[in-house]
């Protein structure tokens, strides 16, 4: 198994006001969150290995000049 790309999170350089980060599987329910913004998600689910799919993340989080941003996209778990 590769060593590299084995968790997803944020890379960032400011402080953050708010944070949350949340992964939803493809219809839509949500399967992990944190609002820790050192959290990372391992491609679990329920303590058990997520199926190989295409997975949203939607980010949302304030900081210092930003406030209430939202950004949405995907993430590809492949084992």
């Amino acid at each position: 198994m590769d060593e590299h790309n084995r968790l997803f999170g944020v890379e960032y350089d400011c402080t953050f006001s708010e944070f949350q980060l949340r992964i939803f599987d493809r219809w839509g329910e949500m399967i992990w969150e944190s609002k820790d913004p050192e959290a990372q998600w391992d491609g679990t689910y329920q303590n058990r290995m997520a199926p190989d799919g295409v997975y949203i993340y939607q980010l949302k989080y304030s900081s210092t000049g930003v406030f209430d941003e939202v950004v949405n996209g995907h993430v590809s778990l492949l084992r």
